[in-house]
């Protein structure tokens, strides 16, 4: 039965209705239902239905977590990492996001391989933030696509390869990742993994959308400073014909 009312507290909370959602919710949710508490926790977090309460959010995706959900687990992660409603504990964001990325969350995936990186509750290792980010690539992460754009580039855990980096940072930029079609554009610029194109190095620029951050402006006038009327028509084309890749 207590799932049939799951569903129905599911059901009325994608409609908006908060107010019946926690209705059924709370009943499953206090003796247990893993479900429930998660998305009673997620409630609280938003502040959908109920006053905004971060402690409460995590108290509810606590419990949830402990009993092995993964989507729990991973919120759980997330609010150790930053502080909200539990202490900053990086150790403990951990031990949440690993459980989740072993499930195969990507998300999870993309978290434990910055930790690694960065060394956060951690010792850096390189190797296994590059083991996380390929898992969650393989499953389609933009983030993770692009981090291993930059561990190529820094050769960071694997050779250095600029040619990789570029087939990673294309993988991330199709899909709209901004901060990869920075990087992109700037291996375009300076040929670095293909060959040297402005045309590509400036629509990949404006696509990003950053150039307010110095150093991408300061790449578009030097590019623009060597490209011809007819060159910089063809980008500003390219750049407004570009979509996003699913």
């Amino acid at each position: 039965m207590s799932n049939v009312e799951y569903e129905i507290a599911k059901l009325a909370f994608e409609d908006h209705d908060y107010t019946k959602s926690l209705r059924y919710l709370q009943p499953l949710a206090t003796p247990g239902h893993p479900k429930a508490q998660h998305l009673l926790g997620f409630m609280y977090a938003e502040g959908l239905g109920v006053p905004r309460d971060e402690r409460a959010a995590a108290r509810w995706f606590g419990q949830a977590a402990e009993q092995g959900l993964k989507e729990a687990q991973v919120e759980l992660g997330a609010m150790c990492t930053l502080g909200e409603g539990v202490p900053k504990d990086q150790g403990e964001a951990v031990r949440w996001f690993q459980p989740a990325a072993e499930k195969g969350v990507k998300e999870a995936q993309v978290a434990l391989g910055f930790k690694y990186a960065r060394g956060q509750g951690v010792p850096h290792d390189d190797a296994r933030a590059l083991q996380w980010f390929r898992q969650a690539a393989e499953q389609g992460s933009s983030e993770a696509s692009a981090a291993l754009g930059f561990m190529y580039t820094d050769g960071r855990g694997v050779p250095q390869s600029d040619t990789e980096a570029v087939n990673w940072f294309r993988k991330a930029a199709d899909r709209g990742l901004k901060a990869a079609q920075a990087a992109l554009g700037f291996m375009y610029s300076s040929g670095r993994g293909v060959a040297r194109d402005y045309v590509q190095a400036h629509m990949w620029l404006c696509v990003s959308d950053i150039v307010e951050q110095g150093e991408v402006r300061k790449q578009l006038a030097a590019i623009e400073a060597k490209m011809s009327s007819e060159q910089l028509a063809k980008a500003a084309q390219l750049a407004q014909e570009w979509k996003p890749r699913q």
